[in-house]
């Protein structure tokens, strides 16, 4: 997923794209490169979903950052769980690349300001 990910969305210069091997490295990256999403496959053993969102909502910087989750097949109720934890979208893996740009454009868009 990481990789491949990472590669579709660098492509065509329309995203920056990084990836990490182990929850520590990611938290490193996101400190460093303060991204606006973030993607946690959340079925990884070093992951902990709930101590993720403490972290990033608790962090100058990257409070703001939209947190989506991924794991293979998700359930929608695991997915609502994640809403509930403070996720701002969830995915069930495999997607396609479509599926994954469709929800960071849809959790980044709740930064911007809304059309009257």
């Amino acid at each position: 997923f990481g990789e491949a990910a990472r590669k579709a969305l660098s492509e065509d210069g329309a995203y920056s794209a990084e990836t990490a091997d182990s929850a520590f490295e990611a938290g490193a990256l996101v400190n460093e490169t303060r991204p606006h999403a973030f993607i946690v496959d959340v079925a990884r053993p070093d992951v902990v979903p709930q101590g993720m969102i403490r972290w990033v909502r608790s962090t100058p910087g990257v409070k703001d950052m939209r947190l989506i989750g991924v794991a293979t097949a998700m359930s929608d109720a695991a997915g609502q769980a994640l809403l509930q934890q403070g996720f701002d979208g969830y995915l069930s893996k495999p997607f396609d690349i479509y599926s994954l740009i469709e929800r960071i454009e849809t959790a980044t868009a709740q930064d911007q300001p809304q059309a009257q």
